[in-house]
C-alpha cells in the first residue's frame, strides 16, 4: 500500500485487496496474494517482490503513520481522519461519519479563506503581479 499512492494506484490496490479478502476468501497476509494483488493493481513485479522480501521496507513510514494516528486519537480500527486533524474511530453511525466529513470540509474551507487573506495582505491580486500569457 505504501508504494501505491506515488503511482496513483492506491484506490485500485485497496479494491483488489478487499475483493481478494472478502470476495474470494483469500488471506491478504499471504505473500502470494499480496504479490498478485499488487501486480494486478499496476505495481511493477520487481518493486513488489523487493518490498515483500525486505522486512524493513517502509518501516519508518509506517511507524510515523502509527504515531500520527495515535496523536489523532486512534485506539484501534477502523479509524479515519479525513482532514488529518480530527479522527473517527470504531464502528460509527452514518450521522457520526457525516459530521466528521462536514467538520473536515469546514476546516478546509476555513484554511482556504485564511490562505486567500494572507495572499491579499501580501499584495497578491492588486495588479502588482507579473501577468502570464501563453504564446501560441
Amino acid at each position: 500500500m505504501r508504494s501505491a499512492p506515488r503511482a496513483g494506484l492506491q484506490d485500485g490496490l485497496a479494491d483488489l485487496a478487499l475483493r481478494a479478502s472478502f470476495g474470494e476468501e483469500r488471506s491478504v497476509h499471504d505473500r502470494q496474494t499480496q504479490f498478485g494483488v499488487a501486480v494486478a493493481a499496476g505495481l511493477g513485479e520487481a518493486e513488489v517482490a523487493a518490498v515483500l522480501d525486505d522486512p524493513k521496507a517502509y518501516t519508518d513510514e509506517v511507524r510515523s503513520d502509527e504515531r500520527e494516528a495515535v496523536e489523532l486519537g486512534a485506539r484501534g480500527g477502523p479509524f479515519v481522519a479525513p482532514d488529518r486533524h480530527h479522527g473517527v474511530g470504531g464502528v460509527q453511525s452514518a450521522d457520526a461519519c457525516t459530521k466528521a466529513l462536514e467538520q473536515a470540509r469546514a476546516n478546509r474551507s476555513a484554511a482556504e479563506r485564511r490562505h486567500r487573506a494572507r495572499r491579499r495582505r501580501r499584495g497578491a491580486g492588486t495588479g502588482n503581479e507579473v501577468e502570464q500569457r501563453s504564446v501560441d
